[in-house]
């Protein structure tokens, strides 16, 4: 049965009430006991130890009177006045003798007595009935010894009197027995009160300990079994949050924390499979498209737009020939190890990639992903990095390829243009890419291509060399035409980043390169072939040097026409 939070705290408030109630009622039994033991003095001992102490009062001074009436019927002179008086005190104290006698049976016969005390009293009521007998016994005597007396016949009194000081010694010692029997039970009672007083204090001292030791103990259990739950359910949402999604919770109660981690189980469960899906789109598809995707699942739909952004072309060279010398699994091997290396470079510099085309790799930097200020100088390093790469996979390929004799040699193209493209979901209405169109993205693939003309690695346009400004070290190549266009397109190799090793001698290069650069387009071949063969000097294999002195030398047997402008012209794309 489902139980909530609410039930459980009223349920742990009940149990607290039911202990207060059965220490209160346990209380209030251990404080009536002592209320009827102190109410038995109030009404029975107390009583019962006055009525016996008025009666033996009043058997003292009636024996007294009877003592000063027989003294006066003797005596010769004044015995009238002192006779009246003796008889007036003893009729009077014979009578109060009556009543205490009667208040003391009174007594025992009416209030109920302590079980503990049964034979006690038993045995004070019969002494009290003895004690009745014998005053009627001694007054009966008392009056004979008083006749005698009164007719003179006090001398044949004396036996008789002597007889009766015995009985009243007798009687007296029974009194003071009785008075002896209530005196006891009333010490017996009042130290079992003060027991009983002590006992509830300590039992009320102990069980207010268990109550509380147990409503701790109750509460504790069940706050515990209250805040576990909670705490695994904090402990879990970090573990998320520090990015585990394999966190799955026992499920401890079935109230709301319960609820809530069913509900949580279900959410870690629903961000696991988008994990899944993401990492296994991701290998089909960008990591960051995805992510952008799944994130905003609006832009599925959302249209295409237009904007500046860097498009990069690689293409790693000689891979046909590579192909032809290996098995399947092994060209499977290398491309995918080409591709991983490739695309950690372009990554890690914040591109995107866009498509694998055979062995090449279309990539671009631009809005959402990055500024378009850093686009162009991300795009520059993401490809100095992917010429590194191809180091890396030259290492590698006796164990990717097999062959540990001669392996194949490995080099990549790479075509860098900045300008402004169409960018979004483009494609099919059920199968779509998100992609970019345009001139920019023909431009990087003819880039691309040029490099084999040239004989260099990264080239980049026009529009890539401002963006990036001085971060890079350039060299302009040429100023080319290609087709389908009238403008010439000045071109730039990347040489690498300022103040890496090896950039002075970069610069000097860059300068004389320039320079002959310049002489050529100006026509001075002579002065352009000098600063070319300096450049040669400076870098034996220079491929756009030798590739200028080649154009000299073909311009100086067919010079160029009148309206040349220093530019070279593309027949093909």
């Amino acid at each position: 049965m489902k139980s909530s939070i609410a039930a459980k705290i009223f349920g742990l408030a009940l149990v607290l009430v039911t202990i207060m109630m059965a220490l209160v009622t346990f209380l209030l039994v251990q404080a009536s006991s002592i209320t009827q033991t102190l109410r038995d003095f109030r009404q029975t001992y107390q009583p019962l130890q006055d009525a016996l102490v008025n009666l033996n009062e009043a058997g003292l001074r009636q024996r007294i009177a009877f003592e000063r009436s027989f003294a006066a019927l003797s005596a010769d002179e004044g015995r009238d006045a002192a006779l009246t008086e003796a008889t007036v005190d003893f009729e009077k104290f014979t009578a109060q003798i009556d009543v205490h006698l009667g208040e003391t049976k009174r007594i025992l016969d009416l209030v109920g007595i302590d079980s503990r005390f049964i034979q006690s009293f038993e045995r004070i009521r019969a002494q009290t009935e003895g004690i009745a007998t014998a005053h009627s016994i001694v007054n009966t005597r008392q009056q004979e010894v008083l006749e005698m007396a009164r007719r003179g016949e006090a001398t044949q009194a004396e036996p008789l009197l002597v007889l009766l000081d015995d009985i009243q010694v007798a009687l007296q010692n029974r009194r003071d027995e009785v008075q002896q029997g209530v005196h006891a039970i009333i010490d017996m009672a009042a130290a079992h009160a003060a027991g009983q007083h002590k006992r509830m204090l300590w039992l009320s001292i102990a069980a207010t300990l268990v109550s509380v030791a147990l409503g701790l103990s109750l509460a504790a259990l069940i706050t515990s079994r209250l805040v576990r739950p909670v705490r695994s359910l904090v402990t879990g949402i970090g573990q998320v949050q520090g990015g585990d999604l394999t966190v799955q919770l026992a499920v401890q109660s079935r109230d709301e924390v319960g609820a809530v981690t069913q509900a949580f189980n279900y959410f870690v469960g629903e961000l696991r499979l988008k994990e899944e899906m993401r990492s296994t789109f991701g290998k089909y598809v960008d990591p960051r498209i995805l992510a952008r995707i799944i994130s905003s699942p609006a832009l599925k739909d959302s249209g295409a737009e237009r904007q500046e952004m860097t498009i990069s072309f690689s293409d790693l060279v000689g891979f046909t020939d590579i192909g032809e010398h290996l098995t399947a699994t092994n060209l499977v091997n290398l491309i995918n190890r080409h591709f991983t290396l490739q695309a950690a470079a372009i990554q890690g510099h914040d591109g995107v990639i866009d498509k694998f085309i055979g062995d090449a790799v279309m990539a671009f930097w631009g809005p959402p992903f990055t500024q378009a200020a850093d686009s162009a100088l991300l795009a520059c390093r993401a490809a100095l990095d992917e010429i590194s790469a191809i180091g890396t996979l030259a290492k590698e390929l006796p164990d990717l390829t097999g062959l540990r004799r001669n392996p194949p040699r490995v080099n990549i193209r790479i075509g860098i243009s900045t300008g402004e493209v169409v960018v979004g979901n483009i494609g099919s209405e059920n199968t779509r890419s998100y992609t970019v169109m345009g001139d920019a993205v023909n431009v990087a693939s003819r880039l691309e291509h040029l490099n084999q003309l040239y004989g260099t690695r990264i080239l980049l346009c026009e529009t890539t060399r401002e963006r990036a400004g001085d971060a890079i070290m350039v060299r302009e190549i040429d100023a080319v035409v290609v087709k389908g266009k009238t403008e010439p397109t000045r071109l730039f190799e990347l040489l690498g980043l300022p103040g890496e090793d090896g950039s002075s001698a970069l610069r000097e290069l860059v300068e004389n390169f320039s320079t002959a650069l310049s002489a050529f387009r100006q026509r001075e071949w002579t002065s352009a072939e000098t600063a070319f063969q300096h450049c040669l000097t400076l870098r034996p294999d220079d491929a756009p040097s030798q590739l200028f002195l080649k154009r000299i030398a073909t311009f100086r047997e067919n010079p160029p026409a009148a309206d040349w402008d220093g530019s070279s012209h593309m027949l093909t794309k």
